[in-house]
């Protein structure tokens, strides 16, 4: 046994280029906003809502300091190897330049916010805000919350798309409430995959529903945009389980944006 450890440990360093580049999007935090920022665009475009180049800045900058700091804390906590994996070694790593970075966006973000929104749409960011705090800082401390986790994540990061247009009608709570489904089940499978669960029971609620928004909103973008992506994350689940995480977080990532993209294009040729 001893003889193949530094095997095994050297596989483990020799990983594909392709994953490496994935392992360095992933690691910089950068793959929730790829995945985002489409889904905002559309939305202004659905619901007739006036967009500035601060929607998007903002938004990125609150994902990427949700998502590093989430990634910041696990590098620096007490996880099992197993639950370890680059993107902790990156932050590990790289703790003092991703604090001081956080420090910098989280300045450039409340200023862009103060000057360009409401006071509505201030206090809801801090709701958004205090909410994931409070996750970050109770929910880890639980394990029987960790299968919680990726459900809450993905709840939260789809409601920041909502949160700059406050406030927002009946029809648009619920569009907002359709991704959030769909932002839960990708961070859910992402969940799944690294443990190694079951995926049955998330994947046919996924694709049911998924079928149901098609056919109901045949007419509607949004409905069919929503239905399109969750329909993809239910093939994800359940087709890239064997993945390597990086390369099952970038393709969750990828067919979540996909959809709202090609939709956005779609609308541009028109």
């Amino acid at each position: 046994m001893n003889g193949s450890a530094p095997i095994a440990s050297a596989r483990s360093r020799t990983r594909p280029l392709g994953l490496q580049w994935l392992d360095g999007l992933t690691s910089l935090s950068l793959d929730p906003i790829l995945a985002m920022l489409p889904w905002q665009g559309l939305f202004a475009f659905c619901f007739d809502r006036s967009m500035a180049w601060t929607h998007s800045l903002v938004l990125a900058g609150a994902l990427w300091m949700g998502y590093s700091a989430d990634r910041w804390i696990d590098a620096h906590a007490r996880l099992p190897p197993v639950n370890q994996g680059p993107r902790h070694a990156f932050s590990r790593r790289f703790r003092w330049p991703i604090l001081g970075g956080w420090v910098v966006v989280f300045a450039l973000s409340l200023t862009l916010s103060i000057r360009s929104f409401s006071a509505e749409v201030l206090i809801g960011g801090t709701i958004l805000a205090l909410t994931a705090l409070a996750y970050t800082l109770f929910a880890r401390r639980l394990a029987h919350m960790r299968a919680a986790k990726g459900g809450l994540v993905g709840g939260l990061v789809g409601a920041s798309v909502g949160i700059l247009f406050l406030p927002l009608s009946p029809q648009e709570w619920t569009a907002i409430a359709l991704l959030m489904t769909t932002c839960a089940v990708n961070a859910t499978g992402v969940l799944y995959q690294e443990n190694q669960y079951s995926t049955r029971y998330l994947v046919i609620p996924s694709a049911g529903c998924a079928l149901f928004l098609i056919l109901l909103g045949a007419d509607q973008v949004w409905w069919l945009t929503v239905g399109f992506s969750l329909l993809a994350q239910a093939a994800v689940i359940q087709f890239c389980k064997s993945a390597p995480e990086s390369q099952y977080r970038f393709t969750a990532d990828l067919f979540l944006a996909i959809p709202p993209t090609t939709a956005l294009l779609l609308i541009l040729a028109v």
